[in-house]
């Protein structure tokens, strides 16, 4: 079974991003771009958060959940900040 998925975005809520970006655009153009399942990206981000809690439903009690037809999945991204051979190396993941 294959899954289309994009679990790489950012909300409205991250700097240089779209004002668009909300779960009505999101879920919106995943249908239009064929994906069955979107990451929420930011979840750590109190306003953000807060929204996806108001609209996203559970939909398997597995960490799934559905808006507008489209599933979701809570995603963020981490920033590895850490000192190797006497210099300050960064991974983001």
């Amino acid at each position: 079974m294959k899954v289309f998925a994009d679990f790489h975005l950012h909300s409205k809520f991250a700097r240089a991003t779209s004002q668009d970006m909300d779960l009505e655009n999101i879920a919106k153009w995943g249908k239009i771009k064929g994906l069955d399942i979107i990451g929420t990206g930011d979840f750590s981000h109190p306003k953000w958060f807060s929204e996806i809690k108001s609209k996203l439903q559970p939909l398997s009690g597995h960490g799934i959940y559905e808006y507008a037809g489209m599933k979701f999945m809570l995603t963020t991204e981490i920033s590895t900040i850490y000192q190797q051979d006497k210099q300050t190396r960064k991974v983001h993941h």
